[in-house]
């Protein structure tokens, strides 16, 4: 506001030099003050950015470690033996994947879980781990962003069913 004043006060009185030199010092202080926002922001994404990276390493982590538990479980238990400790393992690291995203889990007659988004999507089949990944180029650039999921941490869900060459992506944050 103190640009649009100098501007103003300009306007009243074009030919004063101290106006002119006020209006002038006035836009460069406006221009700073875009730039150090503009570059807040930008940290701000940055950083958002890579809290996301973490914890999407970390949802991977856990899906992989339940799916190795998964085998020795399944393993354990059909060759007759109890698995207590690694169930106990599994369902702590399940609390765990269940802080940061909303997951539902069928357990299977060899001892194993799949662990799939509530739409059905599988995040862990048997002994099998889907690994997560960000990207900083959204599906949904230039609309609207994705309504929030009601998981926990993470709040939006593309998978991406092509190749690297040919990425063909599917927005499935609405749908969950």
């Amino acid at each position: 506001t103190k640009f649009f004043s100098a501007l103003n006060d300009l306007t009243l009185n074009p030919a004063s030099i101290e106006l002119r030199s006020n209006a002038l010092a006035s836009a460069q202080d406006l221009v700073s003050a875009i730039g150090t926002t503009y570059n807040t922001i930008a940290d701000l994404q940055s950083e958002a950015d890579s809290r996301l990276r973490l914890e999407i390493e970390s949802v991977n982590t856990i899906t992989q470690e339940i799916a190795d538990l998964n085998v020795r479980i399944s393993t354990s238990e059909g060759g007759g033996q109890v698995a207590a400790d690694e169930r106990d393992r599994r369902d702590a690291l399940l609390e765990q994947l269940s802080e940061k995203i909303d997951v539902d889990t069928i357990e299977l007659s060899d001892g194993s879980i799949n662990v799939t988004l509530p739409t059905g999507l599988a995040l862990v089949t048997g002994s099998v781990s889907r690994a997560l990944e960000t990207t900083t180029g959204p599906s949904f650039a230039g609309g609207s962003a994705p309504p929030s999921l009601d998981g926990g941490i993470l709040n939006s869900v593309v998978f991406n069913y092509g190749t690297t060459a040919a990425r063909a992506d599917v927005d499935l944050t609405s749908t969950l």
